[in-house]
């Protein structure tokens, strides 16, 4: 167990200082921390009840310094830890010193800030060089960070390393309703569109280049109107003379402070942070969220901007101070909405790639485990590697939906306790089964638990199933299907081996009654495929038995629509939510036995047509970045997939029905049914039409 000493100052509340430890697969890592700040922070009490030890050390400023450097060097010879990881200046100045006075040899410290010192305080480079040179690594938040590190500092590229932030992104969530409170407060809700701004009023921070920018851009947009949040700084005269010079008083909303940023996300039609040069910004975590959130921006390259912006591909790149190229840039966003869509898909999946917490977690385990004198950060022994049958940092919950499948609910819960990697746990979820379903489950004693409901459908089965659980990724088995024995085994790796992938599924074998295989369904996917999903690929089959899905992703993207009619397409609902939020990855050979009984809910068809049109209102009136040419496109491959069923089923009107609205949301479509009569004519001849 290696023992980690967080060292942190002058801060109250920051997502990623709770992650740093969250992070870490907590049967090899033990943390603690140190907060040295002028009042005790929150950060001070989410770490005390998360079970770590925490300590508290008041400090107004330089004068005392002595004395808590005295009292984190007597604490690190009580803590006695392997690594001692500073943040901020302070916090790092002391933590450095009194983990050299104390002989810690790892000693390591993340770089926050980038040129503030070099150009507004030059007195305080000293104390950058001085923690330079006590720590064996420097962590730079940013390849700019990294830069002025070995440009202006001269360290030693060797000991700079880039490690980007990672958080828990299922907290960053908006809410349709305080999305609407929001714009309600702010008399947002007949604005159109919304340009939004998060940042202090400081030079650099570039806002004196946006005012006159959307003055011009709302020349050609009348009900637009500009948000400027954290509406305050030293330029704050200045930025108010521009208003009062360019804009009329009903065309912005200042808001000095708003607690629910992450709703005001939600307010945005565009984002726009044009920083003046490159260095900036450190980080930037605008840049993130915005991204995150799917606003589809303007920026200029400051800070992490540098790594994760691509420029026409998740957003528009302007050059510094340069309100003309602002104002043409808006412009061009809503004047296409296929680029904001694109910008908004992209986006997310950027983020979701780079600052998830598993990520930051993998790369910290490895570098204090160098630290430490651990030569690979991939040797375990058997105690660390597993908890029970478990591979390294992951539990599994199994959930198993049944309704009045008796006969088949006993194999498929013994294909999910016969796994060559135990679960942590077999959930069956009866809802409200009037057959010998309960008998059944119950036969399995406490190898599984069982949770009864009143019947809601399967969408709300599971989602129980999901509330009850406790494992780390949820597996969902249909009580009709069984598993490969090394189906978790397999999938999990993916996980292990790819931790910015939040899904993981994989081929399935249909059999018949007699146990025959009728096909075997492969689905080569990975990556970000949101787009294919939405288009309706007919290579794609929705999450059921053969997806595993890690719980966070699940529960942020909000679980499985529960509204009845959607079924049988709640899984396809689901599925293009939940990758629009992350990668998939996929293991290339059947790991699930689907039984083809004859009562499978995608085998009628009208229940099919019903549950995927009402699953396409539902995802357009909720992504309002879906364009009007792509619900065509959508809805045109929908139809076609739906005209060939009823046309195998026999029901020729439906199949005309959705022919001719295949073909009116895209002409393309009319070679595809011009051989149909030729197929009708076969029918026919052969007596099967």
């Amino acid at each position: 167990m290696k023992k980690i000493l967080q060292i942190i100052s002058n801060v109250d509340r920051s997502p990623f200082m709770e992650t740093i430890a969250d992070c870490l697969n907590p049967h090899q890592f033990e943390t603690a921390f140190i907060f040295v700040n002028s009042k005790r922070p929150f950060l001070f009490d989410y770490h005390r009840d998360k079970g770590r030890r925490v300590e508290f050390i008041e400090y107004r400023g330089k004068k005392d310094f002595p004395s808590a450097l005295l009292k984190i060097y007597r604490l690190i010879r009580d803590i006695r830890p392997d690594i001692v990881h500073g943040h901020l200046v302070d916090g790092t100045l002391l933590g450095m010193l009194a983990a050299k006075l104390a002989g810690v040899k790892g000693r390591v410290y993340t770089r926050h800030h980038s040129v503030e010192c070099h150009t507004y305080y030059p007195h305080a480079v000293y104390y950058d060089r001085i923690c330079n040179a006590l720590a064996n690594k420097i962590l730079a938040n940013s390849t700019v960070t990294a830069e002025v590190l070995t440009d202006l500092e001269n360290v030693p590229e060797s000991k700079v390393q880039v490690m980007h932030y990672g958080y828990d992104l299922d907290k960053f969530i908006s809410s349709e309703e305080g999305v609407r409170e929001l714009k309600a407060k702010y008399g947002l809700e007949s604005a159109y569109p919304v340009v939004g701004v998060i940042s202090r009023f400081v030079d650099w921070k570039g806002v004196q280049h946006i005012i006159p920018a959307f003055a011009e851009f709302k020349k050609k947009f009348p009900t637009a109107k500009l948000v400027l949040a954290n509406a305050t700084g030293p330029d704050e005269e200045k930025i108010l003379d521009l208003l009062r010079e360019h804009l009329d008083s009903d065309s912005y909303v200042l808001i000095g402070f708003e607690n629910r940023i992450f709703d005001l996300y939600g307010t945005f039609d565009a984002f726009v942070h044009v920083p003046i040069t490159r260095s900036a910004e450190a980080f930037g975590q605008v840049y993130m969220e915005a991204l995150l959130f799917g606003v589809p921006s303007v920026f200029t390259l400051s800070g992490i901007a540098n790594d994760i912006v691509e420029e026409n591909e998740n957003a528009l790149v302007v050059p510094y101070s340069d309100g003309a190229a602002i104002a043409e840039a808006l412009t061009k966003l809503f004047k296409n909405p296929a680029l904001r869509e694109t910008f908004s898909r992209n986006g997310i999946d950027k983020v979701r790639s780079m600052f998830g917490s598993e990520l930051l977690g993998t790369r910290l385990e490895k570098l204090y485990k160098e630290l430490s004198g651990e030569t690979s950060c991939n040797h375990t022994d058997s105690s660390e590697q597993r908890e029970g049958d478990m591979p390294r940092r992951y539990t599994v919950s199994v959930i198993i939906p049944n309704y009045n499948y008796g006969r088949f609910l006993g194999e498929a819960i013994q294909s999910a306790l016969d796994q060559t990697i135990a679960p942590h746990e077999v959930i069956v979820v009866d809802d409200g089964s009037n057959d010998n379903s309960i008998t059944v489950a119950e036969s399995f004693g406490d190898r599984i638990k069982v949770v009864r409901q009143p019947n809601a459908g399967v969408g709300a089965a599971r989602n129980r199933g999901v509330r009850e659980s406790k494992g780390d990724i949820v597996a969902f088995l249909d009580s009709d299907d069984r598993w490969f024995p090394e189906k978790l085994e397999k999938q999990l790796q993916i996980f292990i081996d790819n931790p910015e992938v939040g899904i993981v599924t994989c081929f399935m074998r249909e059999f018949d009654k007699d146990g025959n295989t009728i096909a075997i369904y492969r689905q080569e996917i990975e990556g970000a495929i949101s787009e294919r999903v939405l288009h309706f690929d007919a290579s794609i089959v929705g999450p059921g038995s053969a997806v595993v899905i890690k719980r966070n992703v699940f529960l942020a993207t909000g679980g499985f629509d529960e509204e009845r009619d959607l079924h049988p397409s709640e899984d396809w609902e689901l599925f293009y939510r939940v990758t629009k939020a992350t990668k998939i990855r996929y293991v290339p050979e059947p790991l699930v036995h689907y039984r083809n009984h004859g009562g499978n809910g995608h085998l009628n068809i009208r229940r099919m047509e019903r549950a995927m049109l009402l699953g396409y209102r539902k995802v357009f009136s909720k992504d309002r970045s879906i364009g009007a040419r792509t619900r065509r496109v959508c809805y045109a491959n929908l139809h076609t997939m739906l005209s060939g069923s009823f046309f195998r089923a026999g029901d020729y009107p439906k199949f005309a029905e959705h022919a001719f609205k295949a073909v009116l949301n895209n002409p393309l479509k009319i070679p595809r049914f011009l051989g149909y009569p030729f197929r009708l004519l076969s029918r026919a001849i052969s007596g099967k039409g």
